[in-house]
C-alpha cells in the first residue's frame, strides 16, 4: 500500500489504515513484521502503533527515526531504538522480536542486533492501533502528532509469539503473491495488500 504523508504539519489529513481501538498485542512475546520502502525521513515514519495523545500515553510505536531511520520499538516504558538505518527507495524486510528479556531486530531475515527485553505501555483512554502512523489522529481527543508513514508498506503482519531465526528467514523468503506464514497461531494478525 502506498501512503504518502503530505508533511504539512497537519497529520490528521495523512493517509493510514484505523485497525480501531480494539485491535491490541496482549502481551509480550510477540513478533512485529512488514516490507517497509520509505521515500523520505522528514518526519518519523510510524509503521503500526497504538496510542491516544503523546508517546506518554501509549501501547507501542514501530517507527523509524526522522532523520536518519534507524529502526525503533517503544512504549512510555521502554525504547529500543536500533542502530541500522533502512535505506530510502529500497524494498527492505524488517522483523522486530519483543519478549520480557530481548528484543531483536532482523533486516532481510538476518538477526541485525539485540537489545533489551520490552515492556508493553498502557493506554489511560481509548486508543487506536495504526498501519502507517501512531493511531493519535483517530482519537476522538484530536491528536495531530500521527508520524506518518511516506512511501509502502506490505506484508503487515503481528504474531503473538517469538518467531524463531528459522521462521524468519522462512518468512522473508516467502513471495508476495504467495503471502507464506510460519505455522499459524490463533491471534496471528496479517495485513497483505488491502486484506487480513
Amino acid at each position: 500500500i502506498l501512503l504518502n504523508a503530505t508533511d504539512d504539519a497537519n497529520d490528521a489529513n495523512d493517509p493510514h489504515l484505523d485497525l480501531g481501538t480494539a485491535y491490541d498485542i496482549a502481551a509480550v512475546p510477540f513478533t512485529l513484521s512488514a516490507w517497509v520502502k520509505p521515500t523520505d525521513y522528514a518526519d518519523y515514519r510510524n509503521i503500526l502503533g497504538k496510542r491516544h495523545l503523546g508517546s506518554a500515553d501509549a501501547r507501542f510505536d514501530w517507527l523509524l527515526q526522522t532523520s536518519v531511520g534507524t529502526v525503533s520499538l517503544d512504549s512510555p516504558a521502554t525504547a529500543r531504538d536500533f542502530t541500522n538505518a533502512v535505506p530510502t527507495g529500497v524494498w527492505t524486510h524488517l522483523v522486530v522480536v519483543a519478549t520480557a528479556t530481548s528484543t531483536s531486530l532482523y533486516v532481510n531475515g538476518a538477526l541485525n542486533e539485540t537489545l533489551g527485553g520490552f515492556t508493553l505501555g498502557t493506554c489511560t483512554a481509548p486508543c487506536h492501533a495504526n498501519i502507517g502512523d501512531n493511531g493519535e489522529v483517530d482519537n476522538a481527543s484530536g491528536g495531530t502528532d500521527g508520524d506518518p508513514w511516506k512511501g509502502s508498506l506490505d506484508e503487515v503482519r503481528v504474531y503473538n509469539r517469538a518467531l524463531t531465526p528459522s521462521d524468519i528467514l522462512t518468512l522473508y523468503n516467502s513471495t508476495a503473491t504467495a503471502c507464506a506464514s510460519p505455522a499459524g497461531y490463533a491471534g496471528d494478525e496479517i495485513y497483505n495488500n488491502g486484506t487480513y
